[in-house]
């Protein structure tokens, strides 16, 4: 990602709120000064937040798309590692805990309860746009996304 700026300023906060513009998947630059903001604070105080600026909006795209892949990496692995996390719940309720047969059934219950809820958070996480954080997939996939809906980033 490019930023156009000042040569002699480093965009690394945001002037209306002073946080960090470094994980920010998507900034807006004033068109005068070339200040950055979050596309938020833009929003929120209307104009550019230097004082005197009459500048206008200037939308930087980042490229989310590995981000995108990342995060649906990590859901999918996730999803794979549920059997040896099962398998090693098993056996370590049987020869760790000597647990009875009914007691491993309770045991694996429970950790696939847990699992599932984890996989839950981990498929609305996977789903969602990384740019504006709008979650996509809601007509239960099938659409292809290669865009997202909302803020139309490029997500494949």
């Amino acid at each position: 990602m490019k930023i156009v700026g000042r040569p002699h300023a480093t965009a690394t906060t945001c002037p209306f709120c002073r946080e960090n513009l470094h994980n920010t998947t998507s900034i807006a630059a004033c068109s005068v000064c070339h200040t950055v903001h979050h596309i938020s604070c833009w929003k929120e105080n209307g104009s550019c937040s230097v004082y005197g600026c009459r500048g206008t909006f200037i939308a930087i795209e980042h490229d989310v798309r590995p981000i995108h892949r990342r995060r649906k990496k990590i859901f999918y692995f996730a999803l794979i590692l549920w059997l040896p996390v099962m398998l090693m719940t098993a056996i370590l309720s049987y020869a760790v805990f000597k647990l009875p047969d009914t007691g491993i059934g309770a045991a694996c219950s429970a950790v696939t309860v847990a699992y599932v809820l984890i996989l839950a958070r981990l498929n609305s996480f996977a789903f969602t746009c990384p740019a504006c954080n709008y979650p996509y997939k809601r007509d239960g996939g099938q659409r292809d996304y290669s865009r997202c809906p909302q803020c139309k980033a490029v997500l494949s």
